[in-house]
């Protein structure tokens, strides 16, 4: 004796389990990184290229000045960086330093906070 709605139940997660694997089978689509939508973004340059460089920094300080700086030399000329967090609270300011946009000598992000907590994701993209 079967049951026509057990059948139903176990065809269609059947059904389900196939459509998952096809979705996480599917390519991933490319988008700017500022489509974040977070309340800190601060970017230079223009969205292009592929990722050559990320760091991020966490800090909680006494004073309330507080900054770091990352420095790297890209391989290839410097297209896009762009600094965020997601933490309304603590906004930060960026800066490049030597190099910048278009150049492939060492380039200088530096990462300033007045709230005395620095967090704050950066990421460079290259040619």
């Amino acid at each position: 004796m079967s049951c026509p709605a057990l059948r139903l139940t176990f065809s269609g997660s059947w059904l389900l389990i196939g459509l998952l694997i096809a979705y996480g089978s599917l390519p991933g689509r490319a988008q700017p990184p500022e489509a974040l939508n977070y309340p800190n973004v601060i970017t230079f340059g223009s969205f292009s290229g592929t990722i050559c460089f990320s760091n991020s920094v966490l800090v909680k300080t006494l004073t309330p000045l507080t900054s770091r700086t990352f420095t790297f030399t890209p391989a290839t000329a410097l297209t896009y960086v762009i600094c965020y967090n997601n933490l309304l609270l603590h906004p930060f300011d960026a800066q490049l330093v030597g190099g910048g946009i278009g150049a492939t000598t060492q380039t200088g992000i530096v990462l300033t906070s007045a709230t005395g907590k620095l967090a704050a994701n950066c990421d460079a993209y290259c040619m």
